[in-house]
């Protein structure tokens, strides 16, 4: 059978059935920020993302920019919803990797 927009069943089917897939994909991210592995994967998301990062001048520039982080905006908000704590854990673990980084430079 077709979809009909103008059929309550139809519309609660497609309703019900994105509602759920969406639950599975935060619950999806859940399992993957419980290992170290998937935390790293995902912040080296968000830092492509430039989430953290000051907008550049050039228009063309920033466009690209603003659409990245709007991406990687989203990816936050999936990773708050799904275990809030991994954000935070996700950011120690990085700010550990920028201090190992910074005494190797300085020897």
């Amino acid at each position: 059978m077709d979809y009909d927009a103008g059929n309550g069943d139809h519309i609660e089917a497609v309703t019900s059935f994105d509602n759920n897939w969406n639950e599975q994909l935060i619950s999806d991210l859940a399992t993957v920020l419980e290992t170290k592995q998937g935390r790293r994967v995902v912040w080296s998301i968000l830092e492509q993302c430039g989430i953290h990062n000051e907008f550049p001048s050039d228009h063309v520039d920033m466009l690209r920019a603003a659409g990245k982080r709007d991406l990687g905006l989203a990816v936050r908000e999936w990773i708050l919803t799904s275990n809030s704590d991994a954000y935070t854990l996700m950011r120690n673990e990085d700010l550990d990797k920028q201090q190992i980084r910074k005494e190797l430079i300085n020897g």
